[in-house]
């Protein structure tokens, strides 16, 4: 039934008024629609960049369980450096890359790893222990500045 029905001449069709509600109501409801994509979208990237820096971090301490205290560090072991502006055209290994494919197209992933420790775990030190601190970096989709995953560690003698 129509908001404003024309008596005059009995038509049933509906007013210029209603069609214009309607159109109106479409397009907020797909506008809405439209945001809720693109921002799941945009929050499956950063979980998906967030999964694969928990992965490298992991593989970066099992690395550090794995080493015998006080020997000298193995070469995949990132430097302790700070990201420079061009940390991007790095190489292995302060810069990993990962490769990943989105909607069929190949993408790459690029994540800055840093590893911090006191000495002694390399035998540069006399302590029986070594605080370590690995960090992973990495441009999430859309930003600037550097997002990033760190996690600190007791490394003992054995």
């Amino acid at each position: 039934m129509p908001f404003f029905p024309n008596k005059s001449n009995g038509n049933k069709g509906m007013s210029l008024v209603e069609i214009i509600l309607a159109v109106f109501i479409f397009a907020v409801a797909t506008l809405i629609l439209f945001r809720a994509f693109t921002a799941n979208k945009r929050l499956s990237v950063q979980n998906r960049d967030r999964t694969a820096a928990q992965l490298l971090m992991g593989n970066m301490l099992e690395e550090l369980r794995a080493h015998r205290f006080g020997t000298a560090a193995p070469k995949t072991w990132p430097p302790d450096q700070e990201p420079g502006n061009g940390w991007e055209s790095g190489t292995f290994p302060a810069v990993q890359s990962i490769p990943a494919f989105v909607e069929g197209n190949k993408q790459q992933m690029l994540f800055h790893r840093q590893l911090s420790y006191e000495g002694s775990l390399i035998g540069k030190g006399n302590k029986d222990h070594d605080v370590v601190t690995a960090t992973i970096r990495w441009k999430g989709p859309g930003r600037s500045e550097l997002q990033q995953l760190q996690a600190r560690m007791v490394v003992r003698r054995r």
